[in-house]
C-alpha cells in the first residue's frame, strides 16, 4: 500500500526486532540507534515488540548502550508478555490454561524435535521446559547456551507442571514446523493462536530452521502494544509499529500506522499502510523515525 497524507509524529512507536531493528546477524547499526534516541529526545515512547522471550531480547537490545536505559515497558514473546525492558518484571502476562498447554505438548510429542514449552521464569525458574519425545535440534542448543536460558526436561509432564506456560512450540529443520502447525490449528481452531515462519539464520546454522509457536487464544503483538497504550493513554492512531514478518500482522494491521520493511514477507506487505524501500540491512528503521518524527511521508525516498 501507499501513504496518501503525511501522518503526524506518533506518540508511541512499536518496533520489532529481528529482521527490523536487528540488521542479519543480530546487529544493531549506529544510524539505528541514533534514530531512537531521536525518538526518545522527542517524547516518544519506543516499545519493542517482539517475538522472543525478554531475556533473548534484552541481550540484543544492550546494543543501544546508555539509551537501552530509557526504555521502559516492552512487548515479548509475541505479546503473551509485557514486562519492564530493564527489569523484566512482568506486568501483563497471557499464559496459558494448564490442561490446554497438556494437550498441545500431547499433540505434538511424536514430532522429532521437542517441544518447547516458554516459562514466565519469574514464577517458575525456567525459561523453557523441554517436552515431548524428540531431541533438541542444535540450533536449539546454541540458542538456550547463547542466551543463557534456564532449561528442566520433563518428558511426561503432567498439567500442573504446565502452570505458567507463555509459549507452545518447537524448532525444526525442513519444513515440518508449518505441517505441525496447519495440523494443530486444524484440532484445536479458535483456542490457539499460531504462527509459523522461517527462523533468522545464523553463521552457525547447517541449515535452515522453521519455527512454530502456540499462544493462547487472542495473543498476538498488539495485544501487548495496545496494552502498553492503554496505561500511557495513548489512541490507537496515534502508535505506529514496524515489523516484517507474520507474527506482525495483527500489529501492523491495527497500529495507527503499520510500516512493514523492505525485506518484509509478502502477507505482511499487504495489510501494511506502507512498505519501505529500506530493509533492515539498509537502516530501514532510522529512514521511517526520522520521517515520522518530521511528519513527513515514511515511503518517500
Amino acid at each position: 500500500m501507499t501513504q496518501d497524507t503525511p501522518p503526524k509524529p506518533p506518540k508511541l512507536i512499536a518496533i520489532d526486532l529481528d529482521g527490523t531493528l536487528l540488521r542479519p546477524g543480530g546487529k544493531i547499526s549506529p544510524a539505528v540507534r541514533l534514530a531512537v534516541e531521536r525518538a526518545l529526545d522527542a517524547g516518544v515512547h519506543v516499545v519493542p515488540a517482539t517475538g522472543r522471550g525478554w531475556r533473548e531480547a534484552t541481550i540484543a537490545l544492550h546494543q543501544l548502550d546508555d539509551v537501552f536505559d530509557r526504555l521502559d515497558l516492552g512487548v515479548f514473546n509475541t505479546g503473551a508478555c509485557v514486562a519492564d525492558v530493564g527489569t523484566g518484571n512482568s506486568v501483563c502476562l497471557a499464559d496459558f490454561e494448564p490442561t490446554l498447554a497438556l494437550e498441545l505438548v500431547d499433540a505434538m510429542r511424536a514430532m522429532p524435535e521437542a517441544v518447547l514449552v516458554y516459562m514466565d521464569r519469574s514464577k517458575t525458574g525456567i525459561d523453557y521446559l523441554v517436552t515431548g519425545d524428540g531431541d533438541l535440534t542444535e540450533n536449539t542448543q546454541r540458542w538456550l547456551s547463547q542466551n543463557d536460558m534456564r532449561f528442566r526436561e520433563n518428558r511426561s509432564p503432567r498439567a500442573e507442571d504446565l502452570r505458567h506456560a507463555l509459549r507452545v512450540g518447537m524448532v525444526a529443520v525442513g519444513d515440518r514446523a508449518f505441517h505441525v502447525a496447519e495440523r494443530v490449528q486444524n484440532d484445536f481452531q479458535d483456542r490457539v493462536s499460531i504462527h509459523a515462519f522461517a527462523g533468522v539464520p545464523t553463521a552457525d546454522d547447517e541449515a535452515k530452521v522453521y519455527i512454530a509457536e502456540i499462544f493462547a487464544a487472542g495473543v498476538d503483538k498488539w495485544r501487548g502494544v495496545s496494552w502498553v497504550a492503554k496505561q500511557l493513554g495513548i489512541e490507537r492512531a496515534d502508535v505506529a509499529a514496524l515489523g516484517d514478518e507474520i507474527n506482525d500482522i495483527a500489529l501492523l494491521r491495527e497500529a495507527g500506522l503499520g510500516i512493514a520493511m523492505g525485506n518484509a514477507v509478502d502477507r505482511l506487505k499487504a495489510v501494511a499502510d506502507v512498505v519501505l524501500d529500506q530493509t533492515n540491512e539498509q537502516d530501514g528503521v532510522a529512514h521511517a523515525i526520522d520521517r515520522l518524527l518530521a511528519g513527513e511521508p515514511v515511503a518517500a525516498g
